[in-house]
């Protein structure tokens, strides 16, 4: 799909249709000897800080920012789109989305667009799991949003580094200095990990919660539920789940 080794290792990162990117824990953290924090969004310019990509990913759907209501005018029931418009919807959410946090690939999808429209559809619709994943989460929870976004720029620019390191010839003070970018990174990405695992569980000790509720309700309520389940069989078409 692409034509350097670059390029398929930057895709990579999208194109498996997941937001994590595997590593080894066992690198030297920031502030240890020799090691120093690095700021994501300062290492590389072309690829805005994850704040900023927030309210820009899915923009391009007519979706809110988050805390937001949308544009005054929108209607409370938009028209039925036709399948073409929602094939665009679709590329302009993944482009978007190759542009906060893939640059390279960004460039290269637009190249592609004009040269090579098989494999551009290929690599949009590799992308799109990813894409409507993060959609989700953007709903439902913003601040996790922001940090999977920050993952995925923070996996971006180690991979930059990554493949940097394993240029020929390379001086020896230029790569003391690109790993010592590399581990500052991966130490901020252990750090949003972090983050992004805790607010998982958190989510998940709700849900716990509100199902032990549930079952509780439903156990003060088992003879009133299982005559109405028997009715509604006898009288009614009745659904499988009650």
């Amino acid at each position: 799909m692409f034509g350097t080794a670059r390029q398929r290792l930057l895709a990579a990162v999208v194109c498996g249709g997941g937001l994590a990117l595997g590593w080894n824990a066992g690198g030297a953290r920031a502030g240890d000897a020799g090691v120093e924090p690095v700021n994501a969004a300062a290492l590389a310019a072309t690829a805005p800080a994850a704040d900023q990509a927030v309210p820009q990913i899915l923009l391009a759907a007519g979706a809110p920012a988050p805390g937001g209501t949308g544009p005054a005018t929108q209607p409370s029931t938009p028209p039925s789109r036709t399948a073409e418009q929602r094939r665009q919807d679709d590329i302009n959410r993944a482009m978007e989305f190759f542009r906060i946090t893939q640059p390279d690939v960004y460039e290269k999808a637009l190249e592609m667009r004009k040269t090579d429209k098989a494999n551009f559809d290929k690599l949009i619709m590799n992308a799109m799991p990813t894409v409507n994943h993060l959609e989700q989460v953007r709903k439902k929870n913003p601040k996790l949003f922001e940090l999977s976004m920050k993952d995925l720029q923070i996996g971006y620019m180690s991979l930059q580094i990554s493949h940097d390191l394993k240029r020929e010839n390379l001086p020896d003070a230029d790569r003391a200095k690109l790993i010592k970018q590399l581990s500052g990174l991966v130490h901020e990405s252990f750090e949003v990990r972090q983050q992004i695992r805790q607010m998982e569980i958190d989510d998940l000790k709700i849900r716990l919660a509100d199902l032990e509720m549930q079952v509780q309700e439903r156990e003060k309520e088992r003879e009133k539920r299982i005559g109405e389940r028997v009715d509604d069989l006898i009288k009614n078409n009745g659904k499988l789940e009650w």
